[in-house]
């Protein structure tokens, strides 16, 4: 994302890429949230929701499958996301320091997980 173009009572404000910070990024089917600092140093939150458009109909033996498998990869994409957030800060804290927390870090993981 480059820019993000507000549309308030005031006009339209074009914001650069460096005062938008989305926190969540991670799915095409969730929402973005960004905070907007504008020139009066004012803090404004939003959300850009993604319209994908709908969805063709399930066959009702598949649903309950589709349903798990979903759920089960969107679990696996929150574990894997927090296992980098842990990854990058052990690469922070020490040379080599991935390899040498990778133990402690997957344990983190899993036991957040469940």
């Amino acid at each position: 994302m480059k820019r993000v173009t507000v549309i308030g009572g005031s006009g339209a404000v074009t914001i650069a890429r460096s005062a938008v910070h989305p926190r969540h990024l991670s799915l095409a089917t969730e929402d973005i949230k960004f905070t907007v600092i504008d020139s009066k140093r004012r803090v404004s939150r939003g959300v850009v929701q993604l319209e994908l458009g709908e969805l063709k109909p399930q066959s009702k033996a598949l649903k309950p499958i589709e349903k798990r498998i979903r759920r089960l990869v969107r679990a696996e994409h929150k574990a894997l996301g927090h296992y980098l957030v842990l990854h990058d800060a052990s690469n922070r804290k020490r040379r080599n320091g991935w390899v040498k927390d990778l133990a402690r870090n997957v344990r983190r993981v899993i036991r957040r997980a469940t």
